[in-house]
């Protein structure tokens, strides 16, 4: 019978890096959520057309879509003229990638110095407030075609809430 061998455990970085990782990753969850009610809200609206190519509803394709999909929807239907959001949805975009994908890649947790760490705090903090301010910003744009509508913020929460659950 041959041996299986079983690899060596590998260390979590310390605490105070999983817990701002954590903080930080939680308001890139919150921007894309935030920005699919939006993108709802004025698609019933009809502030902006979202081409839903391959799925029945709206609903089922904003479901699919990550930050940049929704990004390219937004522009797609005309809703990314300005410069500013422009640029503010690209950075946030582009942080939260690295976020999810590369921030801890080149990392030995046994092996991390106090400097790297240091570092590491700053730029998930910078990152908070590129997600954080994005999010900011597309609550705000949502809030206010909800008004436009004449429907409230738990009404629109509920849809995408029991959308999520199918």
């Amino acid at each position: 019978m041959k041996q299986v061998r079983k690899p060596a455990p590998f260390p979590p970085p310390n605490k105070k890096l999983c817990e701002h990782f954590g903080r930080t990753m939680f308001y890139a969850q919150k921007l894309e959520k935030e920005f699919k009610l939006f993108l709802l809200t004025a698609e019933f609206l009809g502030e902006i057309k979202i081409y839903k190519k391959d799925f029945k509803n709206v609903e089922d394709f904003l479901l699919k879509q990550n930050l940049g999909g929704l990004i390219k929807t937004l522009r797609n239907g005309n809703g990314l003229s300005d410069a500013n959001l422009n640029q503010l949805l690209n950075q946030a975009r582009d942080d939260r990638n690295k976020l999810a994908h590369a921030i801890f890649a080149n990392i030995d947790p046994e092996r991390i110095s106090s400097q790297q760490k240091q570092e590491l705090l700053k730029e998930l903090g910078r990152i908070r407030l590129s997600v954080g301010n994005a999010f900011l910003v597309m609550r705000e744009f949502r809030k206010v075609v909800e008004e436009k509508i004449g429907i409230t913020e738990e009404q629109v929460q509920q849809k995408l809430d029991s959308m999520e659950e199918n």
